[in-house]
């Protein structure tokens, strides 16, 4: 069975009579807004994902409230400009994973609220794009107790942060991804930056025929050594890793005689 997407007639009909069943809002120029909001809550491949909708809506119509208390007649008005103030679903996507992500916490002992977090992390490349998971390859992830994940997936999944399909897991939106990723620490983001620009370099490497002069250069093999313990732990996870320290170690193999001379010279001085 082929589940097409709804064309965008029929969205503008769900969107206009949905604010047509809410007491007290004012949807002004039907279609033109429907339309708008159609276009705000696609994702960059122009991809229409119907589960946000209600997201978007539903800030739409708090953004509104805060709105009317302003207002003499307490109507919430929609509009052009209301949706432009919303703006993409992008950033209404980042408010509301914040969000869900401390009402779940509140709802989790003290010692186990940074369980969230750090199970969102794993469904993040360190490129930041979605990466799904199985059971199985969570239970893999560092720090990750299968019997204590297992409820937490279930409530991401009610919320629409997560999605599963025959017991594959991945994050819902790709904006999830890319928030996550920003929110990381900053020494998780520094070895997911060293991560990235190692497999880049290696990359290269093969590919022009492993050329000495695209071996690493001593202040990247310093970098690498600084932060080594983790490294090894994240690369463990991927298919390149052998590869990658190989790659590292003809280029410490490569810098140690230069290295040596830079001594000597230092010390005859």
């Amino acid at each position: 069975l082929r589940i097409e997407p709804m064309r965008e007639s029929a969205l503008e009909e769900v969107i206009i009579g949905t604010w047509a069943k809410v007491e007290g809002v004012q949807l002004a120029s039907p279609k033109a807004t429907a339309d708008l909001i159609i276009q705000n809550t696609k994702s960059k491949k122009s991809v229409f994902q119907l589960p946000y909708l209600q997201v978007y809506l539903d800030r739409l119509w708090k953004t509104g409230f805060e709105k009317s208390k302003l207002s003499a007649d307490s109507v919430i008005r929609i509009d052009s400009e209301s949706v432009n103030e919303v703006g993409a679903i992008d950033d209404v996507l980042e408010l509301y994973l914040r969000e869900q992500k401390e009402a779940l916490k509140e709802e989790l002992p003290a010692e186990l609220q940074w369980m969230v977090d750090r199970l969102l992390e794993a469904f993040v490349t360190y490129e930041g794009t979605r990466k799904a998971h199985t059971m199985d390859t969570l239970a893999q992830e560092p720090e990750l107790e299968r019997e204590k994940i297992k409820p937490l997936l279930k409530q991401l999944e009610l919320l629409r942060i997560l999605k599963e399909d025959e017991g594959q897991y991945e994050l819902s939106h790709d904006s999830l991804a890319k928030v996550i990723d920003q929110g990381r620490s900053g020494e998780q983001q520094k070895i997911n930056d060293i991560i990235r620009r190692l497999k880049d370099a290696y990359r290269e490497y093969k590919e022009k025929g492993e050329e000495k002069d695209l071996l690493l250069p001593a202040r990247r093999v310093a970098e690498v050594e600084v932060f080594e313990d983790a490294l090894k732990t994240e690369l463990s996870k991927t298919s390149e890793s052998p590869e990658i320290w190989q790659y590292i170690e003809e280029s410490r193999l490569f810098l140690r005689p230069q290295q040596q001379a830079e001594q000597e010279e230092q010390q005859r001085k």
